[in-house]
């Protein structure tokens, strides 16, 4: 996620969710930008993972286009289409779930986070 230098600064070695109720990411997204607190609704409950990771970049690169009117994908309701983007040579491992022991990043895993970022 882009953040000012200073916030950068202040979250940057905690951890995304805190086991016990501590200081965290999340908490910290909460009271932020719209893009911190976008994330800190959308991934309430969920973890952050590879998926999660895909799902916020995705969502990102959807703004850019509809934001600048161009296309990266000829199939743009394929979300997994915009895998390469975003892990370039390692998209197919990736959608194969062969960096998430196992968990595909698929439109399974993919569409009901992106399209909840979208808004």
């Amino acid at each position: 996620m882009l953040l000012s230098n200073k916030v950068n600064s202040s979250v940057s070695n905690l951890p995304f969710r805190a086991k016990s109720g501590g200081p965290c990411k999340l908490t910290s997204y909460e009271v932020g930008s719209h893009s911190e607190t976008q994330v800190a609704q959308v991934f309430r409950g969920r973890d952050w993972n590879i998926a999660s990771i895909a799902a916020r970049g995705i969502a990102m690169l959807k703004f850019a286009e509809q934001r600048w009117s161009f296309r990266l994908t000829e199939t743009p309701d394929n979300y997994s289409s915009y895998l390469p983007y975003l892990f370039g040579d390692k998209a197919d491992d990736v959608y194969a779930g062969q960096a998430s022991n196992g968990r595909k990043v698929d439109g399974r895993a993919l569409n009901t986070l992106v399209d909840a970022l979208l808004g």
